[in-house]
């Protein structure tokens, strides 16, 4: 897609200059790091947007009930967004912390996840 190529000719424009401005100025390079991040995740909320409704309306055909469907974006914006932050802490050489966000986004998108798992466990205990 055509906004797929600009976002990545900027990404990697970004990156060139985040490894110039690393070496004198390290702070610069990470703001300028999170300034495209977030730039190219608001630049892309306008395709989400087709891609919601329709599996709305696909989750609305199948039966899945709307706490189930919301269970599910909720997992996935938590994936998301808690994978971008990682990356970011570790860009800015603090592994650790980015190790705890990877953590702390597994254990938030299982607790979102918990209304689809006691589904899972009721359809279960009707098939026994």
């Amino acid at each position: 897609m055509e906004l797929l190529l600009k976002l990545s000719a900027v990404a990697i424009l970004a990156s060139g200059i985040c490894l110039v401005l690393k070496k004198n100025s390290p702070e610069m390079g990470l703001a300028l790091a999170i300034l495209v991040s977030v730039g190219s995740v608001t630049l892309i909320v306008e395709l989400i947007r087709p891609i919601l409704k329709f599996l709305e309306e696909a989750g609305r055909l199948g039966g899945l009930s709307g706490v189930l469907f919301h269970s599910l974006l909720k997992c996935l914006g938590i994936g998301v967004w808690s994978k971008i932050a990682s990356e970011i802490c570790k860009d800015s050489g603090q592994g650790a912390i980015g190790g705890s966000i990877d953590l702390a986004g597994a254990v938030c998108a299982l607790y979102c996840a918990l209304p689809i798992l006691n589904t899972l466990i009721d359809m279960l205990e009707e098939l026994i």
